[in-house]
């Protein structure tokens, strides 16, 4: 989004960072909400039903975004994404300790912080295949860049300096619309995957979340007596 914001929109850094805020703060203002009322209710199942069907439904509208989508227009087509997005983040966590016993709690969610982390590193390396894929496809379909596609594919970020600087006219509005067309290609994938974590999440089962914890982990202090202390040598008035 950022690069879109610059690319497309024609944005500088800071302000494509502003206009991120549609998208960013939305997440946890929601995941506050929704912790609290999971915590309330006792129920979590509604929260990642919801979420992803807000998620779905996000991305989307993400891709309706054009050349020239207007402020209001892409505030509110970004805002959605945002809001799925703040619900998933705790009721998958409530919905993955519920499933789980409490021996097994803290290896659980250690897992679960991993694979969250690496399903980013895993969505970017695969988000920026598609782009460049899609870029060097939409290039090619325009005279004038079909001889350089594959050169200005590889680096989506070099791409974008490329376009700020390219004076205005067709050749600008070319890049601006293969950009835009390629993105809207990874908001197609990310959709596509979203709606099956939708249909998987009707499996999940519903478990109480009023037990009491039973763990080995925590801390242990030791008191020491007088006696302890006089049997090592110092008088017991002094220990």
């Amino acid at each position: 989004m950022p690069l879109y914001y610059e690319a497309v929109q024609g944005y500088s850094p800071i302000i494509a960072g502003v206009a991120l805020f549609p998208d960013t703060f939305t997440v946890a203002p929601l995941a506050v909400v929704t912790g609290i009322s999971i915590t309330v209710t006792g129920h979590y199942r509604w929260a990642v039903w919801s979420g992803w069907a807000i998620t779905v439904l996000g991305v989307g509208l993400a891709t309706l975004l054009k050349v020239d989508t207007s402020i209001p227009a892409w505030i509110f087509l970004t805002m959605v994404s945002g809001i799925g997005l703040g619900i998933l983040f705790p009721s998958m966590q409530f919905s993955l300790q519920a499933a789980t016993t409490n021996k097994d709690m803290g290896f659980a969610v250690a897992m679960f912080s991993f694979f969250r982390t690496f399903g980013q590193a895993i969505g970017v390396a695969i988000g920026g295949v598609i782009f460049q894929n899609q870029m060097e496809k939409k290039l090619r379909a325009y005279p004038q860049f079909a001889s350089r596609a594959s050169e200005l594919a590889k680096d989506a970020a070099a791409l974008v300096q490329i376009i700020k600087e390219t004076p205005e006219g067709q050749d600008k509005l070319d890049l601006r619309t293969a950009y835009i067309d390629s993105v809207r290609v990874i908001f197609i994938v990310l959709c596509a995957l979203a709606g099956v974590a939708l249909v998987s999440s009707f499996f999940i089962k519903s478990y109480d979340l009023n037990r009491a914890l039973e763990t080995e982990q925590g801390f242990k202090a030791e008191k020491k007596s007088k006696e302890n202390g006089a049997e090592e040598g110092t008088p017991a008035g002094e220990s």
